[in-house]
């Protein structure tokens, strides 16, 4: 498998000059940075807004949410990886390599994972929230009669 993957690699980058092909992976490699700290981005949020539950303030964010929400992104950047690694180069070089550049592919690759992976996954359970108790003194913040 990984030897098909080197073959598709070189078939996409035949004929190119070394400092094109370097350009490429250069911005290939800064792409996965990039895929890689959305889910660390809501795990440290996560254990930022425990650390805050713990501490007694008043909480912004449920942390167990926040902590699902970094697993299912996490998720969708390892199926985009593997997707990008073994399927979209001969999807690209059957399709349009000569006229929608690789790179478009992988810019979009994330964003449409995430789509299909919230509709599979479904919608979250609502939250409830309970009622504020009704007080017969106005606010002030009505209409002005």
């Amino acid at each position: 498998n990984h030897n098909l993957s080197g073959h598709l690699q070189c078939r996409l980058y035949s004929g190119r000059d070394p400092a094109s092909i370097l350009r490429d992976m250069t911005t290939t490699i800064a792409l996965y940075i990039i895929w890689a700290l959305l889910p660390v981005f809501f795990f440290l949020m996560a254990l930022w807004s425990y650390l805050e539950k713990t501490t007694g303030k008043k909480k912004q964010e449920r942390p167990g949410d926040l902590f699902k929400q970094g697993l299912f992104v996490g998720g969708c950047v390892l199926v985009s990886l593997g997707i990008d690694i073994y399927l979209l180069p001969t999807l690209v070089a059957s399709i349009a390599q000569d006229y929608i550049p690789y790179g478009f592919f992988q810019l979009v690759l994330l964003p449409v994972v995430l789509c299909l992976g919230a509709q599979i996954i479904g919608p979250t359970k609502d939250i409830k929230i309970a009622k504020a108790p009704s007080s017969s003194r106005s606010t002030g913040m009505g209409p002005k009669k």
